[in-house]
């Protein structure tokens, strides 16, 4: 139940909220795909840059000398990956079946683009332990709720004013949306149509290597629509996170209530995008 007396910040960081967005952007094309080179690039950037959760190895090569790849994701913190659960997607086995290796890709983003929000926001915590006005909750992603449930009961003091609510996934969304007063998250294209639609104000934090920067452009959107901020990844910690929720409730939440008034009309949304995306998360 909405409680009038409390601002709701909502931090949405779910991997379900944002699995299927790297192939559809704003302003962009279905249709814009990689080639070999570029896919294989990108995979081994992302291998380079999280070796401890990702691996990336060939098993071969086609008749036309190009490795088939394969990239196994998994914390190896909570066991070895043989050992879990998994979720295979086989990709390209006909040269013409482009899109698998781009639900690869935003797969393989999605998840980890995570971590960095959710250790942001508990920076908050410390910040606005004595703030009875605020309500924050946060939506971390599964593979973050044991870590970050223990963290939260570490810091936790009987003491505190601030009501901070901590879930590893939501289903009903459009319940968390009808309490939010503002949402910091990615700038999927999911998310940034939901906000569009509902008209909450928004902080987004675009994963800087999201393909073609897309997230960025989604964000822009609502930005250009005077609905929403936008905070670079590299910029991102604890402090710019205080200095930009202090701008909005200043002065009696004057900058908050002109970006709640701002109208969303004008945002463009590319529809069979949002369609597609709906549908795999439905699977």
């Amino acid at each position: 139940m909405h409680n009038i007396q409390k601002f709701n910040l909502i931090f949405l960081n779910s991997f379900l909220l944002t699995i299927w967005i790297t192939f559809c952007g704003f302003g962009q094309t279905t249709t814009n795909y990689h080639d070999y080179v570029t896919l294989t690039g990108n995979l081994k950037k992302l291998t380079e840059q999280n070796p401890n959760l990702l691996k990336m190895v060939s098993l071969g090569q086609s008749r036309f000398k190009k490795d088939i790849w394969m990239v196994t994701l998994s914390d190896t913190k909570t066991g070895k990956p043989d050992k879990k659960p998994a979720l295979l997607i086989v990709a390209n086995l006909e040269g013409n079946q482009l899109i698998g290796s781009e639900i690869v890709l935003g797969v393989i983003e999605s998840i980890l683009n995570q971590e960095k929000i959710n250790n942001s926001v508990f920076g908050l915590y410390e910040h606005y332990r004595e703030n009875q006005n605020l309500q924050f909750i946060l939506i971390c992603g599964q593979r973050f709720y044991p870590e970050l449930k223990e963290r939260l009961n570490n810091c936790f003091k009987p003491s505190d004013k601030l009501v901070f609510s901590l879930f590893p996934f939501v289903k009903d969304i459009e319940g968390i949306y009808r309490i939010a007063d503002l949402v910091i998250s990615r700038a999927g294209a999911t998310t940034v149509a939901e906000l569009a639609t509902t008209g909450i104000p928004s902080i987004l934090v675009p994963y800087p290597e999201a393909i073609e920067d897309h997230q960025f452009y989604n964000a822009s959107q609502l930005v250009e629509a005077k609905k929403s901020i936008i905070i670079l990844d590299k910029y991102l910690n604890k402090d710019i996170l205080i200095n930009n929720i202090e701008s909005l409730l200043a002065n009696k939440r004057e900058k908050y209530v002109n970006m709640k008034k701002a109208a969303s009309r004008g945002i463009k949304m590319e529809s069979q995008a949002l369609i597609v995306e709906k549908m795999f998360a439905l699977i």
